[in-house]
């Protein structure tokens, strides 16, 4: 049972625009694929991540995924610190059991100045693009459910 996402980089070309959960783009991606492409940014006993790390991590994922000859060009647009209602940290996959209990983290988005990708991440600096139908809203300021 995971504790919380993570796992393989299963990068793929895509487009589009990814719902951001709030203030952020709306409308659905045209060719990201829906399989999670995750990490960890952290090393091997590592007690967290802080968002400038996890920012490295997503943008080589985003330089990827959308195969960008320049992965100068993006950048992160948004980057917020929530807390998570469980493991899943607001990206659950179907068919998957997560902890039950609060994670804190941030939801990152990044551009390259004409499409976006929201990205979900634990302090603990596991990180995982979410596709906008899987998207679950961080809980409301002072994290209590």
């Amino acid at each position: 049972m995971p504790v919380e996402a993570g796992g393989g980089n299963g990068a793929t070309a895509g487009g589009g625009r990814p719902s951001a959960v709030s203030g952020g783009p709306a409308t659905a991606p045209a060719s990201v694929s829906a399989a999670p492409r995750s990490g960890f940014a952290g090393g091997p006993g590592a007690a967290g991540a802080s968002p400038e790390s996890l920012h490295a991590a997503i943008l080589a994922d985003a330089a990827i995924a959308w195969r960008l000859a320049d992965p100068a060009v993006l950048r992160v647009v948004q980057s917020e610190a929530v807390t998570w209602p469980d493991g899943a940290i607001g990206c659950p996959q179907p068919g998957t059991m997560y902890t039950q209990a609060l994670v804190p983290g941030w939801r990152f988005v990044v551009s390259d100045g004409q499409r976006f990708l929201v990205y979900h991440a634990s302090q603990r600096g596991a990180w995982v693009w979410c596709p906008p139908a899987r998207a679950a809203l961080p809980l409301p300021s002072g994290g209590s459910r």
